[in-house]
């Protein structure tokens, strides 16, 4: 059985998260470890400052998502732009379930 990641863009104006649109929905079990440590089976350095659950303040469209996925979403968890834009993303990462 498969694992999907699902991720969506929001943007706050007036003091409130708008839905912006959904950014993946792929399975890329690399991407998941690195994102969340979710089936991080390379081993990969998770990002740091990533909390974890759904926000509060979430667009009602996002928390109508989330409760349309039922018990089948989880491990939900979120990271501001601004951190995101910090990252070094020309680092290199081993996969290591690959073997040379």
């Amino acid at each position: 059985m498969g694992c999907d990641i699902h991720a969506y863009a929001e943007v706050k104006r007036n003091g409130k998260w708008e839905f912006v649109k959904e950014v993946w929905d792929i399975r890329h079990y690399g991407l998941f470890g690195w994102l969340a440590d979710v089936r991080n089976y390379s081993g990969i350095t998770p990002l740091a400052n990533v909390q974890e659950g759904v926000p509060d303040d979430a667009s009602q469209k996002y928390l109508g998502i989330v409760e349309d996925w039922n018990t089948d979403g989880h491990t939900h968890s979120w990271v501001n732009l601004d951190y995101l834009l910090l990252l070094d993303y020309d680092r290199i990462i081993w996969d290591r379930r690959v073997t040379r």
